[in-house]
């Protein structure tokens, strides 16, 4: 026979209604299911009507506990689940997880049992975390060089990364591409929900790169309608870790992602090279790195650079490089 029964009645000061409200106790290793089922109460008829149910599923004294706590549509609430430690020795164990997990959080970045994140165990943790820097970069680079806002972000992945959880990189991808429009910063947790207020729409899809790097992720920026102009960006990470672009748009090239990078779109002509560096050099901004390609190797042919800058760049440089009458495009990215 059952015991004792512990049960916790979280009422609203809404007093909404628990009906159809399934409850299960184990009598004898089987499971009994009482559905309540009934009309608005007040919470005193609540506790009576729980009450009586518990009793007549064999348990003789029910303790139940009610709790109030505010409404849940104020703006200033924040509900989170009840863990249900009474005992000191729950609340004990209880105190020693969160701990272990506050710290395994802290020094290594890993996650436990968290409700709104797929669960990684250390090992997996550390295989996908370089892939998670390099998805925010991407999604923050693809986010502030498109032309225009994307109504859809295309996210493909090659390789290990479609084996290491793709849920968890499609959400540093938005999260990069959110934080680097928005005032109010995002997360892995909540870019998904911010995105799809946002009116953005992700596809995704996995794929086998038959040349160079096997171990790839691409985010396309794209309009709503089919055939519009999108931009997109592929990247890696190399045997030391760090994040790199590989394509642009289709084009090869090979850059860091970090710091200050001016992006440039332009015909492939003598002297451009030269411009951009005197043209910077005017301005008393030094050049950390020049990374350039094109797509075909043919004067007048499509180009783009990624030049990372050292120190603060201001946007009064954008104008006198947009001179240059093979320089399409010329915009500053602030990568983190």
């Amino acid at each position: 026979m059952l015991r004792w029964f512990h049960f916790a009645a979280f009422l609203l000061l809404s007093c909404a209604s628990l009906a159809d409200n399934v409850t299960f106790l184990r009598i004898d290793k089987s499971l009994v299911e009482q559905r309540v089922q009934q009309q608005p109460q007040s919470p005193e008829q609540r506790v009576t009507t729980l009450r009586a149910m518990f009793e007549k599923a064999g348990c003789a004294k029910p303790n139940i506990q009610v709790q109030t706590v505010p409404d849940q549509s104020l703006p200033n609430v924040i509900c989170t689940p009840h863990v249900a430690g009474s005992t000191a020795e729950a609340q004990e164990e209880l105190g020693i997880q969160v701990a272990v997990q506050v710290k395994d959080y802290l020094a290594e970045g890993v996650i436990r049992n968290a409700v709104n994140l797929p669960a990684l165990s250390p090992e997996q943790y550390k295989r996908v975390q370089p892939y998670l820097a390099l998805a925010q970069q991407l999604g923050s680079l693809v986010s502030q060089a498109a032309a225009t806002r994307p109504a859809r972000i295309k996210i493909r992945y090659a390789g290990e990364l479609a084996e290491l959880g793709t849920h968890l990189l499609r959400n540093a991808v938005l999260a990069g591409l959110l934080n680097a429009v928005l005032d109010e910063k995002v997360n892995v947790v909540n870019a998904p929900a911010v995105a799809a207020s946002r009116g953005l729409t992700v596809e995704e899809e996995t794929r086998r790169r038959e040349r160079g790097f096997p171990h790839t992720l691409e985010v396309a920026a794209l309009p709503g309608e089919a055939g519009g102009t999108g931009f997109s960006a592929e990247g890696t990470v190399l045997h030391d870790g760090t994040p790199r672009v590989i394509q642009i748009d289709g084009i090869p090239l090979e850059a860091q992602l970090d710091g200050t990078i001016l992006y440039i779109r332009n015909h492939d002509e003598p002297g451009v090279i030269g411009f951009v560096g005197m043209t910077l050099g005017k301005h008393g901004v030094n050049i950390a790195t020049f990374a350039l390609g094109r797509r075909e190797a043919n004067r007048g042919a499509e180009a783009v650079s990624l030049v990372r800058l050292d120190g603060k760049v201001s946007e009064e440089i954008l104008e006198p490089l947009k001179q240059h009458t093979a320089i399409r495009q010329a915009k500053l990215i602030h990568l983190v």
